[in-house]
């Protein structure tokens, strides 16, 4: 109804339906929409007439329009707004939720990822050994982050101290686990296929499918180490190299808000955040059950899943206690008040304002 107000009052009904038909699935979609196709289009005309005897259409609009000499500058301001330097953006592609909170596999399928719309369109990501966890995940956001500062398209020259620094502590132990890291990253592969263009059977130009197709180790890297040192070079994949520059399929993640969390738990719980919420107006519900089925890979026993449930809830009790971290989130906990416990959040994603500060 808001948005009729601000519709113009001479628009036809049917082009009022599909505004409201466009925005109720882009910013309120749910699956079931689907099963109630009929429904949903029968109360969006309905809606539509309703604004229309009642005299709403376009009433907001009018009324905009006579206060248009009104400064309302200083009502929107950039307070709205908050604002990151842009070298603290990672651009990564929104595919990537093969990340888990635990490193065993659960099963023999060493296929960690597999989005596939058919022959000619797929993307594959599989794991030769464990599955990546929380932890690869922020070897592999360092590693991202220092070569958006290299801006090279060759191998680089891997700052370790840096590295370890994310870790939180330098030893020979962290210096076996970075490796172990590596290891993981490199021996998962990238299996992909995108049909470009396809062009009509009548064309003079060949009729040949044009494909980008692609087979390789997530990166290769190369480590000289010891007791108190390790230096390395680490290659990345050509998709990778590609995704920065990828004006679709990627998502945004705030390096300082990933590093200023303090365990690589609470970073990939905020990974997955930057990965599936876009900024919008409105808030998504998850459960704590969808979280534990998309960020765990281990069987899940009744005493698995009820330890993964209290996991989730301290980690959400986290986010919510330090909420002014998450300057690009809005978190709120639903409760279940016959149990007293956290059963689900609702997330928004806010929108920031990118700046050249350095």
């Amino acid at each position: 109804m808001l948005i009729l107000k601000f519709s113009p009052s001479d628009e036809q009904i049917d082009n009022l339906a599909s505004i409201l038909n466009w925005f109720f699935y882009r910013y309120r979609y749910r699956d079931k929409f689907i099963k109630h196709y009929s429904y949903v289009t029968k109360t969006i005309r309905k809606v539509v007439s309703f604004s229309i005897t009642s005299n709403l259409l376009g009433s907001c609009l009018d009324n905009e329009l006579l206060n248009k000499n009104v400064n309302s500058s200083g009502i929107i301001q950039s307070k709205f707004y908050k604002s990151v330097d842009k070298e603290d953006v990672i651009k990564i592609c929104n595919l990537f939720n093969f990340f888990y909170m635990d490193l065993k596999s659960s099963n023999s399928n060493n296929k960690v990822f597999d989005n596939t719309h058919n022959s000619n369109n797929y993307i594959r990501i599989i794991s030769q050994g464990d599955k990546l966890n929380h932890f690869d995940l922020t070897i592999l956001m360092g590693i991202l982050h220092q070569y958006k500062t290299c801006s090279i398209y060759d191998s680089f020259k891997l700052d370790v101290a840096s590295i370890l620094g994310l870790i939180g502590y330098d030893t020979g132990y962290s210096h076996r686990k970075l490796i172990s890291s590596l290891t993981r990253l490199s021996s998962t592969t990238i299996e992909c296929r995108k049909q470009y263009l396809k062009l009509d059977a009548g064309s003079s130009v060949s009729t040949d499918d044009c494909f980008y197709t692609f087979c390789g180790n997530f990166l290769s890297f190369e480590a000289l180490s010891n007791k108190k040192l390790t230096s390395g070079n680490v290659q990345l994949s050509l998709p990778l190299i590609k995704m920065f520059g990828a004006n679709n399929h990627y998502a945004l993640l705030n390096w300082q808000v990933f590093t200023s969390l303090p365990t690589t738990k609470l970073r990939l719980l905020y990974f997955y955040f930057c990965l599936n919420f876009k900024v919008s107006n409105y808030f998504t519900e998850f459960s704590i059950k969808s979280l534990n089925d998309n960020l765990y890979c281990t069987s899940s026993s009744v005493s698995n899943t009820s330890f993964f449930s209290q996991e989730f809830r301290k980690m959400l009790l986290f986010f919510i206690k330090h909420q002014n971290i998450f300057i690009d989130f809005q978190i709120n906990l639903i409760i279940n008040s016959s149990y007293n416990t956290i059963f689900s959040i609702k997330v928004r994603r806010s929108r920031l304002t990118l700046t050249s500060d350095r």
